[in-house]
């Protein structure tokens, strides 16, 4: 492992590693008295930049070339940010729906960076689905991994409510 993802392995641990005396309640639904808060650990401007230099690091280090970077807003926000910065690179966000005020628009900003047709956009929730489906895969074939049997009961749920969705708005 680099220096630079040792850095972040450590500041996760040292700021974002929290333990309970009693078990609290995970967005998977699980219960554990250990939880990873990391917009805890990132909070400070130089930490988030150590990790979205890591994250820079390790696309270019697999030799993946990009024009910007995005995701879901709120949970993946500061990481966009972030590498924009030090990549310099443009951002976007993708929301889960339109906000039905402004724009109203589902991706908010790639149109700055290449045109978004209706169609392109139409086709994210079939990315989004088949990206689920994969990391479903994943988790299915890494049985004896320990993120991969956390995961597993409420990833599998979440997926087939997701999966309903998708499938009775493209019949």
């Amino acid at each position: 492992m680099n220096e630079l993802r040792a850095a972040v392995l450590d500041l996760v641990r040292s700021k974002g590693l929290r333990h309970f005396d009693e078990p609290v309640q995970l967005s998977s639904g699980e219960y554990s008295q250990d939880f990873i808060d990391a917009k805890r650990a990132l909070a400070q401007g130089r930490d988030l930049r150590t990790a979205c230099e890591a994250m820079a690091e390790m696309v270019a280090d697999a030799g993946v070339e990009f024009d910007a970077v995005g995701g879901l807003t709120l949970g993946a926000d500061q990481f966009a940010h972030g590498i924009a910065l030090v990549a310099d690179k443009a951002w976007f966000v993708i929301r889960k729906q339109p906000k039905g005020r402004g724009t109203d628009q589902w991706v908010e900003g790639y149109r700055r960076v290449a045109p978004l047709s209706a169609e392109d956009e139409a086709e994210l929730r079939t990315f989004v689905m088949f990206r689920r489906l994969l990391l479903l895969a994943w988790i299915g074939s890494h049985g004896d991994v320990d993120v991969a049997q956390e995961l597993a009961p409420t990833y599998a749920v979440g997926s087939c409510h997701l999966a309903e969705e998708y499938l009775s708005s493209h019949t």
